[in-house]
């Protein structure tokens, strides 16, 4: 006899998705799918585990089932990097709210990833990302002054491409290197994006190269709980 745990996979994502059972609200006990199906607690408790590893529900402490957050399925690169219709149907046009801008001393963290000595000037912007009243990311981004010179305050809320076109001084072959990395989320970037502390975060570094030079550094922070990363992988020879 087919075990019958598919179909109660089947049951619990269908009310999920529904939007019969809410996020944050506890699902059915064993108990009671095992009556309701008739079926034994190991068979419901694998329907269990295959929803809770595909992220529509997590274990609280003690016992209850509990459904998850949904997770939108975006790609992180495409949240950071350009306007994407998915998330303005979704959510609204995409603005942003400037925290900070100010001049400074290069950074510990420009000297790692621009090979910046620590006496060299960079625009230092920090703002929040939203789409209509959603806070999509934190983002820490760093203008070295010698490729931006005389870059305005006024000029904060543009798309980051749109600053390149304005003031980057040198053109030429424009290359992207990225690192993505999940962390503890700091005080700071709970109290911005509205998450628990030490909540997992998505942090996506890039360092933009012009002529195999770096120019700029964005570090980007999302809540982990909302956004995943999904990209697409090529086999070798694919073009």
């Amino acid at each position: 006899m087919a075990s019958k745990y598919p179909e109660i996979k089947k049951y619990l994502v269908s009310k999920i998705e529904s939007g019969a059972f809410q996020e944050g609200q506890s699902l059915p006990t064993e108990r009671e799918l095992t009556e309701h199906f008739g079926v034994s607690r190991m068979t419901v408790r694998r329907a269990f585990d295959e929803i809770i590893q595909e992220g529509y529900a997590h274990r609280k402490k003690g016992s209850s089932v509990v459904v998850s957050r949904h997770k939108n399925e975006i790609a992180v690169n495409k949240v950071i990097v350009k306007d994407n219709d998915t998330i303005v149907e979704k959510y609204g046009k995409i603005h942003y709210e400037v925290i900070s801008f100010e001049k400074m001393k290069a950074s510990h963290v420009c000297e790692v990833y621009l090979n910046f000595p620590m006496d060299e000037e960079v625009y230092r912007l920090r703002r929040i990302r939203r789409a209509g009243t959603t806070i999509l990311s934190l983002e820490d981004l760093y203008f070295p002054k010698k490729f931006f010179p005389g870059m305005k305050s006024k000029d904060t809320k543009m798309f980051v491409k749109d600053l390149f076109a304005k003031y980057l001084v040198e053109k030429g072959d424009n290359h992207r290197l990225e690192v993505i990395e999940a962390k503890s989320a700091s005080k700071f970037e709970s109290r911005i994006l509205h998450i628990p502390s030490s909540a997992v975060t998505l942090h996506v570094t890039h360092v933009e190269h012009v002529n195999g030079t770096p120019f700029f550094l964005g570090i980007d922070t999302l809540d982990g709980n909302m956004f995943k990363y999904t990209g697409s992988v090529s086999r070798l020879g694919d073009k």
